[in-house]
């Protein structure tokens, strides 16, 4: 998913208007780390796009083209100072614009949230259910449509009709041994009983465990398997594929605000009713119990639609692209 990430910004570049790539890896957004998680904040900030803004009372103050008035970024950096006593938003490089201080400050605090809850933890483990990628995607479809007497519309009015069916109990049994260390043990859909499938599963498993291995020759056992392939076991995989496919493609909007000293003296994390409550620390050990910040923040998912299944007819020309830019 790096990869292609950097591949469409490069997509981007054959466009006609002016875009400069950003140096932005979802593999340091979504690591677990909190220095990488800061590190894809700040190559967020370099560049921006679409898919970074920052808000300040509702009114936009930095995104693509978008930057704070004059004096408006010193004028929310004095209220933070104000508000709080972090080294981030006091003691700052006076070499440093009062809008670079501030978006510093805003990825330091923000970086540390998404650390300590588990949303990005969660999409991840959602994200990696593509045990295929586009193509074996297509030709999984194409088989179910084969099954399904050659009709697009029948096969996906059965996928769309089985992307409703999520087994609640999964998270209470046991795992099917063939699931045991593989991505799909996450998957909210029940393994069919289709022992194609279970080799299929087995032989990616396989090849992942030993890259090394003959890649073609695994290739056209994977091919094989997928052309005998009943419709429960096509259905399961692209279930699993559409999922992944939509969470990564979901927004989050993050937001928080400091507290004052005696407001709050203990952290939480943010539960469905409440949102967290953490400390942000001064930049050294020496200087974090004087600039100990508390800040109360939410984590909120939006725009996280389930991706139908007539994605998968034009699936083709979006693999192209990337075997052309590839190439």
């Amino acid at each position: 998913k790096g990869w292609r990430a950097k591949v469409g910004q490069h997509a981007e570049i054959q466009k006609s208007k002016p875009f400069t790539p950003s140096n932005y890896s979802p593999l340091d957004l979504f690591s677990g780390n909190s220095t990488q998680i800061h590190t894809a904040l700040k190559d967020l900030t370099n560049h921006m796009q679409n898919n970074f803004l920052v808000f300040s009372n509702g009114t936009q103050i930095f995104g693509e083209d978008i930057s704070p008035l004059e004096g408006e970024g010193k004028d929310i950096l004095e209220t933070l100072v104000r508000q709080c006593r972090s080294s981030a938003s006091n003691n700052h490089d006076e070499n440093k614009s009062a809008d670079t201080v501030l978006l510093d400050f805003i990825c330091s605090v923000v970086s540390k949230m998404l650390q300590r809850e588990k949303l990005l933890r969660n999409l991840l483990s959602m994200q990696l259910l593509d045990v295929i990628d586009g193509d074996g995607a297509i030709r999984v479809y194409e088989r179910l449509v084969h099954l399904c007497d050659g009709s697009n519309s029948k096969a996906e009015e059965l996928l769309d009709e089985a992307m409703l069916f999520v087994d609640e109990e999964l998270t209470e049994r046991p795992k099917p041994p063939q699931l045991r260390g593989n991505n799909l043990a996450k998957s909210p859909y029940a393994l069919p009983n289709c022992s194609i499938l279970h080799k299929l599963i087995e032989e990616m498993d396989s090849f992942q465990s030993h890259p090394k291995s003959d890649m073609n020759s695994c290739h056209e056992v994977c091919i094989q398997l997928v052309d005998q392939l009943s419709q429960e076991g096509c259905i399961y995989l692209l279930q699993n594929w559409l999922l992944s496919l939509a969470m990564c493609d979901v927004s989050f909007f993050v937001t928080f605000q400091c507290l004052a000293d005696d407001q709050c003296t203990v952290e939480e994390s943010q539960s469905i009713d409440n949102g967290g409550i953490m400390h942000h620390d001064g930049e050294t050990e020496e200087e974090a119990p004087r600039t100990r910040t508390m800040i109360h923040y939410e984590v909120k998912v939006v725009d996280c639609d389930a991706k139908p299944a007539k994605k998968l007819r034009s699936r083709t020309k979006v693999e192209d692209v990337f075997q052309f830019l590839t190439s």
